[in-house]
């Protein structure tokens, strides 16, 4: 099998890694040679009109105001009323409907699984642009058609940075760029997180955005201490230990904060509780959108009976999957859910969790066991798993 060429020119992953990755912007020059935007204008319109898909227009101009957010679905009459220039169509998600823009997600999987985000893919007219702004995450800017002219800056933009008021989108009030370049199909800027940029369209163009997941401090504490209440010891109770007898009752003794802290330290401080918690919080769909079940069942016969006759197991578009070494054992986690692994079946996480297409070989011996065709059984009817046919006569 021949190997495709790094994103990145002439510059090995790891350099980019080493040098770039959260570090410093870097453009590169026909980084996808002969590239061609997954899907056509019209096919973007087509999918912005879907109520399962997330869809939004940011008008410059021609809008209620200046830099109005429309959200979707929209109506076919909503996008011919658009005016001529000024405005952009995003859509995200686009590799969960489309097989050519899930396959560009595999030239990013330097880093784990739980990091890669979507293909978001916007189309503009002629000066069409979302304005200048921040991301919070690390960005893959990809000119799929057209051209873009690209404007950012080389230092990441404070966190106190003052921001327009009374619009919808948060566009930066003072932007001040030290860089421009003007991409073409297959041309790809990266940015670090808080660096500011601002593209704006050449004429008609498609871009590409590759995301990453970065999840804010607060969203991971709000969602481990709503876990951590629903699990907490309900025995678990702050009491009075006869100690704090005194003369001044409306005071909260030394001997009760520290029980206090007890308490709750012994209800949220549990590693391995954590630990599990992300593994579930990482693998939840993040949009609200989950895998599509089957019509009809699978049980582990009739699922082993399928890979021994030639099919493959494929992951969903929508599936996140990750794995990790419990002191219990392996688990492996699966669009928010957990499933432990015995010893024996251990070796098949890390199949599972990965990306590629799996058929009977991959397994060899494991495929024998019961409780790991159960474990491919449950995957497949719960849609993070599909049972691919199309080699079968």
């Amino acid at each position: 099998m021949t190997r495709r060429a790094s994103v990145f020119g002439g510059l090995a992953v790891r350099d980019f890694l080493g040098d770039y990755w959260r570090r410093r912007p870097l453009l590169v020059r026909a980084a996808l040679p002969d590239f061609a935007s997954p899907v056509t204008p019209e096919q973007l319109f087509d999918l912005s009109c879907r109520d399962d898909v997330l869809a939004r227009i940011v008008l410059e101009e021609g809008g209620a105001y200046p830099w109005e957010v429309r959200y979707g679905p929209f109506e076919e009459e909503d996008l011919l009323a658009l005016p001529d220039s000024h405005w952009t169509l995003l859509v995200q998600e686009v590799d969960r409907h489309n097989e050519a823009a899930r396959r560009l997600l595999s030239r990013f999987r330097f880093v784990p699984n739980w990091r890669l985000d979507d293909v978001q893919i916007s189309y503009a007219p002629d000066s069409g642009s979302a304005g200048p702004h921040v991301d919070n995450y690390d960005v893959f800017l990809i000119q799929g058609q057209g051209r873009r002219r690209w404007m950012i800056g080389h230092a990441p933009v404070a966190h106190d940075a003052e921001f327009e008021s009374d619009l919808d989108l948060d566009l930066l009030q003072d932007f001040r760029p030290d860089a421009e370049w003007v991409l073409e199909p297959g041309d790809m800027l990266y940015l670090p997180p808080r660096y500011a940029h601002w593209g704006v369209a050449l004429g008609p163009c498609m871009t590409l955005s590759v995301g990453f997941r970065a999840p804010d401090a607060r969203s991971m504490v709000e969602g481990y201490l709503e876990k951590a209440s629903e699990q907490a010891g309900r025995h678990l109770r702050l009491e009075d230990d006869g100690t704090d007898v005194s003369q001044d009752p409306g005071r909260i003794s030394r001997g009760t904060l520290d029980r206090v802290r007890a308490v709750v330290r012994k209800s949220v401080e549990d590693e391995e509780a954590i630990d599990d918690w992300f593994g579930c919080f990482v693998t939840e769909p993040q949009r609200g959108f989950y895998p599509e079940e089957p019509d009809d069942a699978w049980t582990p016969s009739r699922l082993l009976r399928a890979l021994s006759g030639g099919c493959r197991l494929g992951r969903s578009a929508i599936a996140y999957l990750a794995y990790r070494h419990a002191r219990s054992g392996t688990v492996l986690y699966a669009c928010g859910r957990r499933h432990n692994l015995s010893e024996d079946i251990a070796p098949a996480a890390p199949l599972i969790a990965g990306s590629r297409v799996l058929d009977a070989s991959a397994f060899g011996a494991l495929l024998q066991d019961a409780s790991l065709l159960a474990l491919l059984a449950d995957l497949v009817n719960d849609g993070t798993l599909r049972v691919q046919q199309s080699d079968m006569p």
